[in-house]
C-alpha cells in the first residue's frame, strides 16, 4: 500500500479541467515573502538527500491545500541543492512534480525518465507521465505509460488508466460506462475513490452532464484540496449555484488571503453571476468585491515572467472584463502549454469572442 498512498498527490490532478487543476495554479506572493518563509528551511541544515527528499515531499504533500502552493517553492529550494547524481533517483520524481505543477512538461518528463531508468515499475512515475501526455494531447505515449502500470490487490490500476485514455480518443461514452460499472461494483480506499470519482467528473463534465459531475465531485473524499474546490466551484456555476459557491469559497480566502488564482476566480464568477441574476448578495460579499480582488491578482500575473496562470488571465478577460483581445492572446498562450478539454474550450470561446468584437 506504500505506493497507493504516495499516489496522493498524484491523483488528486488526475482529471482536473482547468489546470486547477488543475492542474498549476500558485497563490500571488512576493519573493521577500518566500524568503521570509524559507528562512526555517536554511536553518534546518538538511544533511543528506535522503533527508531532502523527505522534506520536498512532505512540502508537496501539502502544496494542495487552499493558501500552500507555495509549498512548491519550498520544495523547490529544498531539492535544488541536491539534484546532482543519481544516488537517489526518486530526488527526480519531486522534480517532476514541481515542473509540472509550473507547466515545464518536457523537464519534467525528462526527470522522470531518470526515474524510470532505475525503477521501471515505478507507478507514479508512470502515473505522472501519462497525465502530462494526456495534457499534451499525446495520447499514445499516454496509453504507453498506462501499459507499464503495476497493479495490486484492490483494483486494476493499468486498466483504469487506458479508460481515462480512451475518453480522449472518442470513446468518452464507453469509457465513462465502464468506469462507472467498475466503481459501483467495487469497495474502494481512500485513495482509488478520489482517482475514480474525478476521472467520472471530468467525463461527464466533457459530456454536459453537470448534474453527474456535481453527484461524482459530492463522491469524492479528498474535498478540501484546491483542485477539487475548483472543480467543484466551477461546476455549482454551471449549475447557477453562485451563492452556494460564495458561501463556501468566501471563508476560505477570509483564513488566507493568499488563496490561489482559480478559487479567487471562482468566486468573481460567482459574484458577477448573482448580480447578473439580481439575487441578494450578502453585505459582506459587496465589501470584499472579488472582481476587484481578482483584477489586483492578474494585474500581478501579467507582470510576471512566468505563464502557468495564463488560463485565469484569459478568463479574467472574457468573463469579467470584457477585453476580447487580451481573453484570446492569453488564451493562445494557455494552449501552448495545456492541451486538455478546458483549454480547447477557452481557447474557442475567446476565438468567437475576439472575432465578434
Amino acid at each position: 500500500m506504500k505506493a497507493i498512498n504516495s499516489m496522493k498527490t498524484i491523483i488528486v490532478m488526475s482529471a482536473i479541467m482547468a489546470p486547477i487543476v488543475t492542474w498549476g495554479h500558485n497563490a500571488t506572493h512576493t519573493h521577500h515573502e518566500t524568503k521570509k518563509i524559507l528562512a526555517p528551511l536554511h536553518s534546518a541544515q538538511i544533511k543528506n538527500e535522503i533527508q531532502a527528499i523527505e522534506i520536498a515531499n512532505n512540502y508537496l504533500n501539502q502544496a494542495n491545500e487552499v493558501g500552500k502552493s507555495h509549498y512548491y517553492d519550498l520544495a523547490e529550494q529544498t531539492i535544488k541543492p541536491w539534484l546532482k547524481g543519481d544516488s537517489h533517483p526518486e530526488k527526480w520524481l519531486v522534480k517532476a512534480k514541481i515542473d509540472q505543477h509550473e507547466h515545464h512538461f518536457e523537464e519534467a518528463i525528462e526527470s522522470i525518465k531518470r526515474v524510470l531508468a532505475d525503477n521501471p515499475k515505478n507507478n507514479n512515475a508512470h502515473l505522472m507521465a501519462t497525465r502530462i501526455y494526456l495534457i499534451k494531447r499525446n495520447f499514445q505515449a499516454a496509453k504507453t505509460h498506462c501499459q507499464q502500470l503495476s497493479s495490486d490487490a484492490y483494483m486494476n490500476i493499468a486498466a483504469i488508466c487506458l479508460l481515462e485514455v480512451a475518453s480522449h480518443l472518442d470513446q468518452l461514452s464507453a469509457s465513462y460506462a465502464v468506469l462507472k460499472s467498475m466503481f459501483m461494483d467495487a469497495e474502494l480506499k481512500a485513495p482509488y475513490q478520489t482517482w475514480i470519482t474525478l476521472m467520472l467528473s471530468d467525463m461527464a463534465t466533457r459530456m454536459n452532464n453537470h448534474d453527474e459531475s456535481a453527484y461524482w465531485l459530492a463522491r469524492s473524499s479528498h474535498t478540501s484540496d484546491i483542485s477539487h474546490l475548483a472543480a467543484w466551484a466551477k461546476n455549482q456555476l454551471q449549475l447557477k449555484q453562485a451563492k452556494v459557491v460564495i458561501e463556501r469559497l468566501e471563508p476560505l480566502y477570509q483564513n488566507t488571503p493568499l488563496i490561489e488564482d482559480t478559487l479567487l476566480l471562482q468566486l468573481a464568477l460567482a459574484e458577477q453571476q448573482l448580480n447578473q441574476s439580481n439575487k441578494h448578495v450578502s453585505s459582506r460579499t459587496n465589501q470584499l468585491h472579488w472582481k476587484e480582488l481578482i483584477k489586483t491578482r492578474i494585474k500581478q500575473r501579467e507582470q510576471s515572467t512566468l505563464n502557468h496562470h495564463a488560463s485565469e488571465v484569459a478568463q479574467y478577460y472574457l468573463y469579467l472584463d470584457d477585453n476580447p483581445e487580451k481573453a484570446y492572446h492569453w488564451a493562445k498562450i494557455n494552449w501552448q502549454q495545456s492541451q486538455e478539454y478546458n483549454d480547447k474550450q477557452l481557447l474557442e470561446a475567446t476565438r468567437v469572442a475576439h472575432r465578434s468584437h
